[in-house]
C-alpha cells in the first residue's frame, strides 16, 4: 500500500498541545482548591531543616514550614 505526501501543520500541532496542558492544568488547580490545598508558584529552596521559602512568580515570598 502507497500514500501520498503527508505533511504537518506543527503551527497547529503545538498549539493543540498548549491547549491541552493548560486545560489539564486548570483541572488540577480546581481538585486541589476543592481538597482545600494551594499551589503556590515560584521558585523555592530550603532555608532551614524543615523549612522552605518560596520567591512568588508574581512577586514577594512566602515562608512554608513543616510539622516538628
Amino acid at each position: 500500500m502507497r500514500t501520498g505526501p503527508v505533511s504537518v501543520d506543527l503551527a497547529a500541532v503545538r498549539e493543540r498541545k498548549r491547549a491541552m496542558v493548560a486545560g489539564a492544568r486548570e483541572n488540577y488547580v480546581s481538585r486541589l482548591a476543592q481538597d482545600g490545598l494551594d499551589l503556590i508558584e515560584g521558585e523555592a529552596g530550603f532555608t532551614g531543616p524543615k523549612t522552605v521559602e518560596v520567591a512568588l512568580k508574581d512577586g514577594g515570598t512566602r515562608t512554608r514550614s513543616a510539622r516538628p
